[in-house]
């Protein structure tokens, strides 16, 4: 006899014996209370506990991030000091230098005026439009000349106060790279210049801004011809010459070659060295010339990398300069960076 499908034959071991079950008849579940309030408890404390962590570390995270702003501040703070302390030392250091070397038939309010009737000229060279032409603040009683070697716009003359002045033939068709032949006008302004009795180059990379008259009445008293700046990261020319290499500058060999040259006449690596983007010169003096076309030559024979050069050329020479600190010039300078296509 079948039986239907809703039975199901089970043995019972305690009673041994068979028994159908109705498979569809619904069972009590079992429900243990106690467990289910532990775990529910347990479930809630954990809970609590994660959201209190999370809280803590918000917190922490929060901390954490006032005090980075904190060191933040208070370096900037550090900073600037550092540069108004160190401003203010070499500009007291400077007056007094500056009262020390006036002639002792002159004294500086003398100096001062005739300082101020003197023909100045601040120039920089943009050959090839290596850089945008930047606008300049002028001041009274000095000429700005940029040195060209292209056509330029009405719109551009607005837009600037420097005069342009084109490139002469003469230069224009030396048989040297257009970089050289910006380091010519770089180091010849006793070329252009001869009616001017104080010339400032700066690399167009620059804006000048603040008192000139009183940066450059400070800097260059009447026995000193050639002021120039200390470089700001490095101080050797074989540091110079390996990051000049790094970054693809010049070629290996022409660096080897001046390596060398150096190397067996001597000369000392430990003299500092020179950042060339600022120089300041009563350009007509006969030792600024001298020193000028020895530095050029070196330029055209070797490396257009001038900073390399003028170190060995002023030791050589046994020619001393007015060096800046490299903390003191940026007061009055403004790093715009180049553009180079």
């Amino acid at each position: 006899m079948f039986l239907k499908s809703k039975y199901i034959l089970l043995y019972n071991s305690n009673k041994r014996e068979y028994n159908y079950y109705n498979i569809n008849k619904k069972r009590k579940k079992y429900k243990n209370t106690s467990s289910q309030k532990y775990i529910h408890n347990n479930k809630n404390s954990l809970l609590k506990n994660i959201n209190n962590n999370k809280t803590q570390i918000k917190e922490n995270v929060g901390n954490l991030l006032n005090l980075k702003i904190i060191i933040l501040i208070l370096s900037v703070l550090l900073y600037i000091q550092m540069i108004y302390i160190t401003y203010n030392r070499y500009d007291v250091l400077l007056n007094e230098k500056l009262k020390e070397s006036i002639y002792k038939e002159e004294n500086y309010d003398t100096y001062l005026e005739n300082f101020k009737k003197m023909k100045k000229v601040i120039y920089t060279a943009n050959l090839g439009k290596y850089d945008t032409i930047k606008n300049i603040p002028k001041q009274e009683g000095w000429d700005y000349i940029n040195i060209i070697d292209w056509e330029i716009t009405e719109k551009e003359k607005k837009n600037t106060n420097w005069t342009f002045m084109m490139i002469p033939d003469f230069i224009k068709y030396m048989n040297v790279s257009i970089i050289k032949k910006q380091r010519f006008i770089k180091l010849h302004p006793h070329l252009f210049f001869k009616n001017y009795e104080i010339s400032l180059y700066i690399d167009s990379i620059y804006i000048l801004f603040g008192n000139i008259d009183n940066l450059i009445i400070r800097l260059l008293p009447p026995e000193i011809n050639i002021v120039m700046n200390e470089h700001r990261t490095r101080n050797k020319v074989s540091d110079e010459m390996k990051s000049v290499l790094s970054f693809k500058k010049e070629k290996i060999e022409v660096i080897q070659i001046i390596k060398e040259r150096y190397k067996k006449n001597k000369f000392p690596d430990n003299l500092g060295l020179i950042e060339t983007s600022f120089i300041l010169r009563r350009h007509n003096e006969k030792d600024c010339i001298n020193i000028m076309e020895k530095w050029w030559n070196e330029i055209k024979m070797y490396s257009h990398r001038d900073q390399l050069s003028i170190c060995y050329v002023l030791w050589k020479e046994k020619k001393k300069i007015k060096l800046i600190d490299k903390n003191f010039l940026f007061n009055y300078l403004e790093r715009i960076p180049h553009i180079a296509k």
